[in-house]
């Protein structure tokens, strides 16, 4: 219930829901692949849980997201993006994140390494 002007109250009810950051200690498995993207890689922590938001995603460098599967709450996967280089020739690497619901973000990342493939 959410009181507005002056007596006046709501009566839909809102749901708020709290979940501890998530937190990544293990990974990406593979570590490396190729710079085409869509490799699945399988990310390892604790407190993976997206049962109440649904937007889990894996986000390379702060500016690439991709869609994550939940496995349970210490594991999940998600596919690498193309690696795009920028005007500032960009290592062949990604610093890898999640976020569980779309706008907060782990604190910690793990690194993915990308290879040119051989033609």
């Amino acid at each position: 219930m959410v009181k507005y002007k002056n007596d006046r109250f709501s009566s839909a009810i809102v749901r708020y829901y709290y979940f501890h950051a998530a937190h990544i200690s293990e990974g990406p498995f593979p570590n490396c692949g190729p710079s085409t993207g869509g490799t699945q890689i399988l990310l390892k922590g604790d407190s993976f849980n997206e049962k109440e938001t649904g937007k889990a995603k894996c986000v390379f460098n702060e500016t690439y997201f991709t869609n994550a599967t939940v496995i349970n709450t210490g594991a999940l996967y998600c596919n690498t993006p193309e690696l795009v280089f920028d005007d500032y020739g960009n290592e062949l690497m990604y610093h890898v994140g999640i976020t569980l619901d779309g706008e907060n973000f782990a604190d910690d990342f793990v690194v993915f390494n990308f290879y040119e493939e051989l033609t």
